[in-house]
């Protein structure tokens, strides 16, 4: 087997520990092709890690899956860096930072993830995100730069969502009809405080 660049016509499990490590090998399921450079043994997987097909493994810094992860087609997990000056660059240097994927993430279709990047556990990265700088635990991000969106937190429920979730969500429609009934009331007391004049004008008359 050909470990440099793995390319099986079927579905399969992975159960040979020259090609990665896990906890649980019985339990991974990678969808081919998958592509893998610089060897699979920097690659290491929970329990019941779902990999779609045509994922891109440049592994040399090490990228670890937590448990329960699920990974979207077309994702890319990029250990190495290369220097920014173009004479570093152009003498071969190189670095590798490691990837780590926390318990429970999902990761969409067609992600890209950059060297030295941890994504927490219970994180969603949506799909097409680049992802440039790590992403903490139990949230939302999307986009490139992959930005957070919302924040779940561990409260009443699995699918609570956070204050400042809640907040964004209902501030648009809420503001206006909160500055109307301010109004409506500044505007109601004015006229009271209006007719109190008028009557008290109108006793002042009759006395």
């Amino acid at each position: 087997m050909d470990k440099k660049n793995l390319l099986p016509e079927r579905e399969y499990k992975a159960w040979d520990k020259e090609l990665v490590e896990s906890h649980d090998l019985e339990s991974v399921i990678i969808t081919p092709p998958l592509h893998c450079n610089y060897g699979g043994k920097h690659i290491k997987f929970g329990k019941k890690v779902f990999i779609n097909a045509n994922c891109t493994f440049q592994p040399a810094g090490g990228v670890e899956f937590g448990d329960d992860v699920f990974v979207g087609s077309d994702v890319k997990f990029y250990t190495t860096i290369h220097p920014i000056d173009p004479e570093e660059r152009a003498a071969g240097k190189a670095f590798v930072r490691p990837i780590k994927i926390g318990n429970k993430v999902w990761i969409g279709g067609n992600v890209t993830i950059l060297p030295g990047v941890e994504i927490g556990e219970g994180t969603t990265i949506g799909a097409g995100a680049v992802v440039t700088r790590s992403i903490p635990a139990r949230c939302v991000a999307v986009g490139n730069p992959c930005k957070i969106i919302f924040v779940f937190f561990l409260g009443i429920g699995n699918h609570s969502l956070s204050f400042n979730f809640f907040i964004s969500m209902i501030r648009l429609p809420c503001v206006p009809i909160f500055h109307q009934s301010i109004n409506n009331n500044n505007n109601n007391n004015n006229n009271n405080n209006n007719n109190n004049n008028n009557n008290n004008n109108n006793n002042n008359k009759t006395n």
